[in-house]
């Protein structure tokens, strides 16, 4: 007998089962949720220091989650690399500091090593180079820099320019001067002249006998004046030298140099540090602000403050007029960003004098982080409050002058500060 019973409702439930397996198959993995981040207090070595209090001070919980949602896609593997950007006066300049807090986040297994990151060679300006990289130069170079404020030029993101007209003039940087680390780069990103058709043509590792070319890829961005080298292998140490293509070509003028690997994932700190900054150092000119942008940061920590309020004519509404500014421009550059705002160390004025307008700074700093939606790091609190530099000084934490720390000083700093930050990414839903 026929079966006379309609297949067709049947056939059409499985061919729209079968679609839906088919489209399901092709979408993406759900994310595993990011484990929560297994905070280690810090070791309370010293009584004066208030480590209960040791905290970033958010407003409310919005105001770092860009930054430790970064946090949580590098973990993940959804991002290849967080970038850091701190941003001060001599204490950073030094970076003994900032170099802390940048092995402290590299050497968290969870977050990783991303590279070295900004390396300008100091030496060119005839000051103090940053301490975990060597810099040296041949040549003349004429530097100037952006705490002078005799001087105007075109700075770039390193606050420091440095000209030569010496075609035979070179600067090497050395990011494996010291046996205890090495970074190694794959990328040379170039601030400079370049684009200008009177600046010097320039070679890498000229003296290197190399098979194969250094320098496999050339990107240039006219607009940021930026050029970028990709490597074919990754190097550590970088001697640039220049020629000319044509009798156009008069001087080569550096104004940043960032030594990056894509090969390695993980956190880039970057360090801006400047003598005797103030806020309004950094915003004498305008492709410095711009420029930090090209650095893509997740995070940017302002230590300023201690060279503004330095002086017996302390003036409030000035300081706070100054910082506004600082933050809104750096905001307009990096909206995307968050931000820390670091009070000044307590200190003395010239060794002897306690200077009672570090315990003023904190008020002022606090209330712009609250206007600003920025984080706020007391560390003039947190390192034992007015005229604490002493037991700082009693335990050879800080120099004679009472101003300037010691490297043991600046490390505890940067545990103190690591400390805080991880313990608020640790509560971060």
């Amino acid at each position: 007998m026929k079966n006379t019973v309609n297949n067709k409702p049947f056939l059409l439930l499985w061919g729209l089962l079968c679609m839906s397996i088919s489209v399901f198959a092709w979408l993406p993995a759900p994310k595993e949720p990011t484990t929560p981040y297994p905070y280690q207090p810090i070791d309370s070595t010293y009584k004066f220091i208030k480590y209960t209090s040791n905290h970033i001070y958010q407003e409310d919980q919005t105001v770092l989650s860009a930054f430790f949602a970064q946090l949580d896609s590098l973990r993940s593997g959804l991002l290849n690399k967080v970038s850091i950007v701190h941003l001060g006066d001599s204490h950073i300049q030094a970076d003994l500091f900032t170099d802390k807090i940048r092995r402290n986040f590299q050497n968290d297994s969870l977050l990783g090593n991303g590279g070295y990151g900004l390396a300008y060679p100091h030496s060119l300006a005839k000051t103090n180079n940053p301490t975990w990289f060597t810099s040296s130069y041949t040549g003349k170079w004429e530097a100037c820099r952006m705490n002078n404020p005799k001087t105007v030029c075109d700075w770039g993101i390193s606050a420091i320019n440095a000209t030569t007209t010496d075609e035979k003039a070179t600067f090497s940087i050395n990011l494996c001067a010291f046996k205890s680390r090495c970074y190694e780069f794959n990328t040379i990103k170039l601030y400079s002249d370049q684009i200008d058709s009177s600046s010097f043509s320039i070679l890498f590792n000229k003296d290197e006998t190399e098979v194969a070319p250094l320098v496999t890829n050339i990107q240039i961005d006219t607009l940021q004046h930026i050029t970028t080298y990709t490597l074919s292998k990754p190097i550590s140490k970088l001697t640039c030298s220049f020629y000319k293509n044509t009798i156009g070509q008069t001087h080569f003028t550096l104004k940043g140099i960032s030594l990056e690997n894509t090969l390695q994932n993980g956190i880039v700190y970057h360090s801006i540090g400047l003598n005797s900054a103030t806020a309004t150092t950094f915003m004498r000119n305008e492709h410095f602000i711009a420029q930090t942008n090209s650095l893509k940061p997740s995070l940017i920590v302002i230590s300023l403050g201690t060279n503004d309020a330095y002086g017996k004519n302390f003036n409030q509404a000035l300081f706070v007029q100054n910082f506004t500014r600082l933050i809104t421009q750096i905001k307009t550059a990096n909206p995307n960003a968050s931000i820390i705002l670091c009070s000044p160390a307590d200190s003395y004025r010239k060794r002897r004098y306690p200077n009672i307008n570090f315990t003023i700074t904190p008020k002022l700093l606090k209330a712009l982080a609250k206007e600003h939606h920025c984080g706020f790091w007391n560390l003039q609190y947190i390192m034992g409050g007015y005229k604490s530099i002493n037991k700082w000084h009693q335990k050879k934490l800080c120099q004679d002058d009472k101003l300037h720390f010691k490297r043991k000083g600046y490390e505890l700093q940067a545990d103190l500060f690591f400390d805080a930050i991880m313990k608020s990414y640790a509560t971060f839903k």
